[in-house]
């Protein structure tokens, strides 16, 4: 390393700061300074908790194998758009000694004159050509946050620099404001010049909201969120989304854990928190009357400049209930949300693996699926379970997953939408260690998952629960009753002691009950009882009144309204219903399959009298002789 010609390149990138000094109204931005290198940030209104998820570059040059000076400068400061002056926030220093090649560092540092910290991510490496040491003095001229626009006019990228890509730049219009995307994709959808109807479109503003890290998980779109990190109270939640969608929610399921932050307040007294950090442990399942009212509450939330409204979201299925239709009440999870871990590559494997399995046996093990199977190549790995999980060669960002503490295990989905976690953890058979202020690690046997959260408080939360779990110190939780552990969960968010809890009247029965227990069909404005919804469509099923249900509730309200059984007996004497007295629906007389009938014309087209001829039998795989292929003509659905 000694004969290292050309100088080290240096990548910083800024990801957040927490608890900055407050001014009447805070507007936070960065100033990096190296050797007369000076780069600067773009600011951030009204925040003393910034995102900044901005990328900076220097230049080192080297002098007989060490660095010319040996520390950047990184300062905090506020602008104030009123009077055109700056006041310095807080500044540190980072020592290049500190920063080894080729390795990335993640660090979490405090401000030395000032309060407040700060967390970014570092990569060093030589730069190996003086054409590439030309290039990078030309784009740290520039003295902006590197942009994907800016690096393709130089045709360099990250990987030109450090030989990998631990991080994706953000593009230019993500670079003028953290929220510039996300405003325009709001005003588009608000004044309809995005048709949210077609799915097409759905799918390309979900992209966008991924791209923009609205959205964590590449569940498809559909009209429920499920948040966490949340600040909101239930009220603050309801308030909000009647204000922004009118009318657009079914349900709210607002849930603490069980073991909540002021529960452990002695054991992060340390971190200096305000109370909006305290308050961040929420995790919410809302359900939407449809997917484009979803999409319209997520971009307002995500837009807001109320730090209470900040979260991690993304798309998943409705809560399913219970016999009696109410949502939680056989919950048994000490704690849910999103946090970034890191799995280790053996394990995504056999999570690849025993997903392809499962494929192979759906499809009756063809040899489509043996195909795949073969392939094994990186992008198909990539297409399987996300692009984002083959991060520990290169110490990219740590994915998403939903975790969860339940039966003692530790479980986490990469899909909402899938049944089967990528990995399960006995709390009983796992080490944990912290490691740094941003993340822990769970070891279980030789494997070790580095578990991570940029909210320092809930990380500290998911970290104690383990610990305290471990020790039998939450038996009285884990072994509680469950009718009484529900009945006493009803009685507190009633009486509302802590100011957390919302209810609200119940239009049927004209009581005041809490919000989870309440639901509102679509096309009404109200908000009913589960338990009463149910009953009464439980009701028209003994008494054989369908024609009650289905016109009073969608199909969509009674899978939400009655349990996956009950709905099930619904559908099948619907369908009985439909077969006795629509002429268009037929039953096969052989294996009892319902079918509806599209067309009942004797005139064949061309392409059906080409595709019937290719009709094969099943057993021989002789094409069908032509009194059966007159009988498809004839009897066709």
């Amino acid at each position: 390393e000694d004969d290292i010609q050309f100088g080290d390149v240096i990548i910083i990138r800024l990801i957040q700061a927490r608890n900055l000094m407050k001014f009447d109204i805070t507007n936070p931005y960065t100033v990096l300074q190296y050797d007369g290198q000076i780069q600067r940030g773009s600011v951030r209104k009204n925040t003393n908790n910034p995102s900044f998820n901005e990328t900076f570059g220097f230049f080192v040059e080297m002098l007989t194998g060490s660095p010319k000076l040996n520390a950047i400068q990184i300062g905090i400061y506020h602008h104030d758009f009123n009077t055109q002056q700056d006041k310095s926030m807080g500044t540190f220093q980072l020592k290049l000694v500190d920063l080894p090649r080729n390795k990335q560092v993640d660090h979490f540092c405090k401000l030395d004159s000032g309060t407040g910290e700060v967390f970014l991510s570092i990569r060093r490496a030589p730069i190996v050509s003086p054409e590439l040491a030309i290039t990078l003095k030309k784009i740290i001229s520039i003295q902006t946050p590197w942009t994907k626009k800016m690096l393709q006019k130089e045709q360099v990228s990250l990987y030109h620099f450090l030989g990998s890509s631990p991080w994706k730049l953000a593009d230019d219009e993500s670079s003028k404001g953290s929220n510039s995307v996300l405003t325009y994709l709001l005003d588009s959808v608000t004044k309809n010049k995005i048709n949210l109807q077609n799915y097409r479109n759905v799918n390309k503003v979900a992209t966008m909201l991924r791209s923009q890290r609205v959205i964590v998980t590449e569940d498809a779109a559909c009209p429920t969120l499920y948040f966490s990190d949340l600040a909101a109270t239930e009220k603050d939640l309801f308030d909000y989304l009647t204000k922004v969608v009118p009318n657009g929610v079914k349900s709210i399921y607002y849930s603490i854990p069980k073991v909540a932050m002021n529960d452990i307040k002695s054991e992060i007294s340390s971190l200096n928190l305000t109370d909006s950090n305290l308050q961040r442990q929420a995790f919410v399942v809302i359900q939407f009357k449809n997917t484009a009212t979803a999409i319209k509450a997520l971009l307002n939330m995500a837009a807001s400049d109320d730090p209470k409204f900040a979260s991690l979201a993304s798309f998943g299925p409705p809560k399913e209930c219970d016999n009696t239709g109410v949502i939680g009440a056989a919950s048994r999870s000490l704690i849910e949300g999103y946090l970034q871990v890191n799995v280790p590559k053996s394990v995504l494997k056999k999570f690849k693996e025993a997903n392809h399995s499962e494929q192979a046996e759906n499809d009756g093990g063809g040899a489509e699926a043996k195909e795949n199977e073969e392939k094994g190549d990186d992008q198909d790995e990539q297409d399987e379970i996300g692009e984002a999980f083959y991060v520990n060669e290169d110490n990219e960002e740590f994915p998403y997953f939903w975790c969860k503490i339940a039966d003692e295990s530790f479980m986490a989905y990469s899909k909402l939408h899938s049944n089967r976690p990528v990995f399960t953890l006995s709390v009983g058979e796992i080490q944990v260690r912290p490691n740094g202020p941003w993340t822990f690690d769970l070891t279980s046997y030789d494997d070790t998952f580095s578990v991570r959260s940029t909210n320092q408080p809930m990380l500290a939360l998911w970290r104690t629960i383990i610990s305290r779990l471990q020790d039998g110190k939450l038996n009285d939780i884990t072994q509680a009753s469950g009718q009484q552990a529900y009945k006493d969960k009803i009685e507190k968010r009633k009486s509302n002691a802590d100011g957390v809890w919302y209810s609200h009247q119940c239009y049927l029965s004209k009581k005041t009950l809490p919000i989870f227990l309440l639901y509102s069909p679509d096309g009404h404005k109200w908000y009913a009882d589960r338990k009463m919804l149910n009953q009464y469509v439980r009701s028209c099923l003994q008494r054989g009144q369908l024609d009650q249900i289905s016109t009073r509730f969608t199909v969509s309200d009674l899978k939400d309204i009655l349990s996956t059984e009950l709905f099930e007996d619904f559908a099948s004497k619907q369908l009985e219903m439909l077969i006795e007295t629509k002429s268009h629906y037929v039953k096969c007389p052989s294996c009892s399959m319902a079918m509806e009938i599209l067309s009942s014309s004797k005139k064949v087209s061309a392409e059906e009298t080409i595709a019937l001829k290719k009709l094969r039998h099943p057993a021989t795989s002789q094409t069908l002789e032509s009194d059966k292929q007159q009988h498809f003509r004839q009897y066709r659905i």
